[in-house]
């Protein structure tokens, strides 16, 4: 009596444990079923004249089966001068906030030449919401003199959920979800 009370404790046991296990695979399979996913795309096309002038086209695309709330969407084109060492490594990280760079925590990044600052630029203000399988699109002009290159970045800022007391505390605590692209284009 006493081995068959033992095979039915690890039964239950096994049994819990799988169905733990199975709601858990379960929960995760749901959850990134309705994440937000966007795809964000910088194509840069030259105009065929001596201005140097390039038309930036700028993609968001909800790949997604949810919506989005739009929070904020910026673009950020920064100027920098050809560097007149080869060595250098230019970086494709692209700053939205000024004086802020990732690069282990320093000021600046030692290995690029400095930049004239500009604040990003936001677009896409009337769009609150992007749907599934949308693509917002827009097309900017920019110039870009001899001996420079610039280097774009397209932000996201957004959040998926359609509570309204979900979307005030993502506000109130600057919690969201966030997708950023850059770009780095020489005169051709």
């Amino acid at each position: 009596m006493n081995d068959i009370s033992q095979i039915l404790s690890v039964t239950t046991d096994i049994l819990a444990i799988t169905a733990l296990l199975t709601g858990t695979v379960l929960a995760i399979i749901v959850s990134v079923q309705y994440a937000p996913f966007v795809k964000l795309r910088i194509l840069p096309k030259w105009l065929d004249d001596d201005s140097g002038r390039v038309i930036l086209r700028l993609e968001i695309e909800n790949i997604s089966k949810v919506k989005i709330n739009n929070q904020y969407i910026a673009l950020q084109v920064l100027e920098y001068p050809l560097p007149k060492n080869s060595s250098i490594v230019i970086s494709e990280w692209v700053p939205f906030v000024e004086g802020k760079y990732q690069k282990l925590g320093s000021e600046e990044p030692p290995e690029e030449p400095k930049q004239k600052w500009q604040k990003p630029v936001p677009i896409f203000t009337s769009t609150k919401t992007i749907y599934p399988s949308e693509i917002l699109s827009v097309e900017r002009s920019y110039g870009c003199p001899k001996d420079s290159f610039l280097k774009v970045g397209l932000q996201l800022k957004a959040t998926s959920s359609n509570s309204k007391f979900v979307q005030w505390v993502t506000r109130k605590l600057n919690w969201a979800d966030q997708w950023t692209t850059t770009a780095i284009i020489f005169r051709e």
